[in-house]
């Protein structure tokens, strides 16, 4: 987890933040988030980097803060959405609009995020959590912290309840 480090929450959007320039990376790729918002990358394109090194999408601009897996990025934007990218199957390619997003983890394969209202998404591998259980899925509100392993994502609600779902 990164922590909020921008101090603004108004240029921030209220999401978690880190200082600039930072670099994350996947096993074969990194990005490379600039002070002015925008995303460098390289490195493996099948998981989210490029040869030679690039500046990867014209809609990552305004990013602050990037997040990753082994194989794919999400980079969080200032208007909490959030644009994700790298291997299709296991996070990079989501299904989903991934909009009003504060906070995103990832596994080995997948991602999930808290959204803006407490609620969660997740997106990737089914086998590594990118699918959340109808069991559930409308139990996950007024979450306030989330986590993961390689297969499990593990969300908890601000009465301290935990919920955990992925490969079982």
């Amino acid at each position: 987890n990164k922590t909020d480090t921008c101090g603004d929450p108004v240029l921030c959007g209220g999401q978690s933040s880190v200082a600039m320039p930072f670099v994350a990376n996947t096993d074969k790729a990194f990005a490379l988030l600039k002070q002015d918002g925008s995303v460098f990358c390289w490195g493996d394109r099948d998981e989210g980097g490029s040869t030679p090194p690039i500046l990867v999408y014209p809609q990552l601009s305004h990013v602050v803060n990037i997040f990753s897996n082994p194989v794919a990025f999400v980079g969080l934007k200032k208007d909490s959405s959030a644009v994700a990218w790298g291997h299709e199957t296991k996070g990079g390619s989501p299904s989903i609009e991934l909009l009003d997003i504060k906070h995103v983890v990832g596994s080995a394969g997948a991602f999930a995020a808290i959204k803006t209202d407490g609620t969660v998404i997740a997106w990737g591998e089914a086998e590594y959590g990118g699918s959340i259980p109808s069991s559930i899925s409308s139990l996950l509100v007024d979450i306030v912290d989330i986590t993961s392993t390689d297969k499990y994502f593990a969300a908890r609600d601000e009465d301290g309840t935990v919920f955990i779902w992925g490969n079982g």
